[in-house]
């Protein structure tokens, strides 16, 4: 796999895909458009991908799966927030373009990305107490159920997430 020297935003580098934790070119070659619905704008090329780019990014979750699975709970929930802080200080570029990739008001796309930076920070503090409840049996307010908390990731998963906006006339 090449590793060209790749800018380190996407937007700066159409022809990448980010796996390994860097941009690295794409084996395909063929480029999808990103349309602003609301304006029909061209907002920039993205690669179109090639089953080669999944499999070298199966490849390095599988390969970072070891150390993730060392982290402790308090380590993992440092991480999130972590996360949960590039987002805050990117806030105003991401609501940006998320409102002109799916076409919806501003306002909107500020309250999403709140809401994502809210979600990793309650899951940061619940790592938190991970290391604490691990085994812990916990009764739920269901007759008859019980849970368990384990420290036991899954391992790598793939994901297709729809990302829909309906307005309302």
């Amino acid at each position: 796999m090449t590793t060209d020297p790749l800018p380190r935003r996407w937007h700066d580098a159409p022809g990448a895909s980010f796996i390994d934790n860097q941009w690295v070119a794409s084996a395909s070659e063929r480029r999808l458009p990103v349309i602003n619905p609301y304006t029909e704008a061209l907002i920039t090329e993205v690669t179109a991908g090639h089953p080669r780019d999944v499999d070298a990014a199966v490849d390095a979750a599988q390969r970072a799966l070891p150390a993730w699975q060392g982290l402790s709970g308090a380590e993992r929930g440092k991480c999130l927030e972590r996360f949960a802080k590039v987002l805050a200080r990117r806030r105003d570029e991401l609501a940006r373009f998320s409102a002109a990739n799916n076409g919806k008001v501003l306002a909107e796309a500020y309250l999403d990305l709140d809401d994502a930076i809210a979600c990793y920070r309650y899951y940061a503090r619940q790592a938190l107490v991970l290391d604490e409840r691990l085994g812990e049996r916990i009764r739920l307010d269901m007759e008859g159920i019980e849970a368990c908390c384990y420290h036991d990731p899954v391992g790598v998963v793939g994901l297709i997430t729809p990302w829909n906006l309906a307005h309302s006339a």
